[in-house]
């Protein structure tokens, strides 16, 4: 993942996306090798479970290549709780993560134990140093909230499901006060200049009485 550049008069302004982006590129390093365990500890052959075909970042997960499976589509939701604020004027935030695994099968009983699978090795995954391969966002956690199993499509019940599995990622320097001006006092004329092209304090003129 490709750093944001972020100017020091700015601060950072993530984005939702940027940690689902982060969360997918953990998940594509990490996955496979959870499922290859699940596999041992459940008696399966190497590979008997099928590797992911699609990854998608989607606000939804009615939206996945049904052409392409398994499919693993990250969502991030909206902030859980209040923002913290530390003495720094820094803020840091929870942010509700959701992984589904969209499956297929040749039996209900095939499609279940995908699921299941890809459900177990998601959970593992993510919960294994989250955040490493994205030092720039800064990820200080990832907490477990549960998961869910669910038929993907009525008219398909036997072929296809998924595995919902839910987190919470603590992110740091989501936003900050703006201590002082940094911005200068007021909006620059080209605010498509580069944040170094600006001034860093308007001209003032300052005027000393003697007593």
């Amino acid at each position: 993942m490709t750093a944001p550049a972020t100017s020091p008069r700015f601060g950072r302004l993530l984005v939702p996306s940027d940690i689902a982006v982060a969360a997918q590129a953990h998940l594509k390093l990490w996955l496979v090798p959870f499922l290859a365990e699940v596999e041992r500890q459940r008696g399966l052959s190497p590979r008997t479970i099928k590797e992911p075909q699609s990854w998608e970042v989607a606000s939804e997960f009615s939206k996945f290549d049904a052409s392409k499976l398994p499919s693993l589509v990250v969502a991030i939701d909206e902030i859980t709780g209040d923002p913290v604020r530390d003495g720094q004027g820094e803020y840091s935030a929870v942010f509700p993560c959701a992984v589904a695994a969209i499956v297929a099968g040749r039996t209900p009983a095939e499609t279940l134990r995908n699921a299941e699978a890809y459900g177990a090795a998601v959970r593992g995954a993510m919960l294994y140093h989250m955040g490493m391969h994205s030092p720039e966002l800064g990820i200080r956690g990832c907490k477990w909230k549960g998961e869910s199993y669910t038929e993907v499509d009525v008219k398909d019940r036997r072929t296809k499901a998924a595995s919902l599995v839910f987190f919470e990622i603590y992110v740091p320097d989501v936003a900050r006060d703006y201590v002082g001006a940094p911005l200068g006092t007021t909006p620059p004329v080209d605010p498509y200049l580069a944040p170094d092209a600006l001034p860093t304090v308007d001209t003032t003129t300052i005027v000393t009485e003697t007593p």
